[in-house]
């Protein structure tokens, strides 16, 4: 028997004893009651795809426009280093 698995039982077998809490009832109720309320809060405030939603072409404009200055840097780095070495 290695030391891991006496530890590991030892362990275990503290687990095994604790006991269940019961949370305050009040408590519960007030952490319940300010989960709902932003919950709701989440729903009246998400926006919808039909209203002001950016469409898919307005979000990859981005990426596209980076994309593509970066393309052309490249591209330019490229055609120097060839001229610097005589191609």
């Amino acid at each position: 028997m290695s030391i891991e698995s006496l530890e590991d039982g030892l362990l275990t077998n503290a687990i095994a004893g604790l006991g269940m809490q019961e949370s305050d009832r009040r408590r519960a109720e007030r952490t319940r009651a300010r989960c709902h309320r932003a919950m709701s809060r989440y729903r009246r405030e998400k926006p919808r795809a039909a209203h002001g939603a950016p469409r898919i072409s307005a979000r990859a404009l981005g990426p596209v426009l980076i994309g593509a200055v970066s393309a052309a840097f490249l591209f330019d780095v490229v055609r120097r280093a060839l001229q610097l070495w005589g191609f």
